[in-house]
């Protein structure tokens, strides 16, 4: 069983996985990092499923802890604090003030649920792109999910800034930051009853 909430990619999720007998179901959760009450209820009954994953997808930890059984597993890998914050400048924007979403925060709200974190870690590296065209080909694939800026036109300006730093530097440097935990639902203690 998959869920997609990405709507622009679930009927992708839907046509590839279907025909290697996974069910994709779309479910949508307010970013981690919205400030309030955060939305979005899995489409599952209470403690049946073993391992929850999610990479670079919001999630509820409430509801992972509620569908996760007695020993379940969540994975999640999610997108850091200062990702591409060099290509967020070249197109004018500023960090988001959403809110704070970094390992802490995940940490936090994973306890929070009554999960155990097993293990964390985060990493920050650095991508050099060597030419214009590898730099608008991947703004052309994070761009929406990232920037605001998404029009040739609106791009024209930062490309041509930042080919001529390839020009002269050599290359156009991206930090990339990434975060992951692991967190078991406990097992209850049979002695507690």
């Amino acid at each position: 069983m998959a869920t997609e909430g990405y709507r622009p990619n679930l009927q992708v999720a839907l046509k590839r996985l279907n025909r290697r007998g996974v069910d994709v179901v779309f479910s949508y959760s307010d970013d981690n990092a919205a400030t309030g009450m955060q939305r979005g209820a899995l489409p599952f009954r209470d403690a049946t499923i073993d391992l929850v994953s999610s990479r670079h997808e919001a999630f509820v930890a409430k509801e992972t802890a509620r569908v996760l059984r007695q020993g379940g597993t969540f994975v999640t890998q999610q997108v850091g604090p200062g990702n591409d914050e060099e290509l967020a400048l070249l197109l004018g924007e500023r960090e988001d003030e959403r809110g704070r979403w970094d390992l802490a925060e995940a940490v936090r709200q994973v306890r929070g649920a009554g999960l155990r974190v097993t293990e964390s870690g985060e990493e920050k590296v650095r991508s050099s792109f060597l030419d214009i065209g590898a730099l608008a080909y991947y703004l052309k694939a994070v761009g929406p999910l990232e920037f605001d800026a998404t029009s040739l036109t609106e791009l024209e300006r930062p490309l041509r800034e930042a080919d001529s730093k390839i020009r002269t530097v050599g290359s156009f440097d991206v930090t990339t930051s990434r975060f992951y935990l692991v967190a078991e639902k406990q097992r209850e203690d049979p002695s507690q009853h």
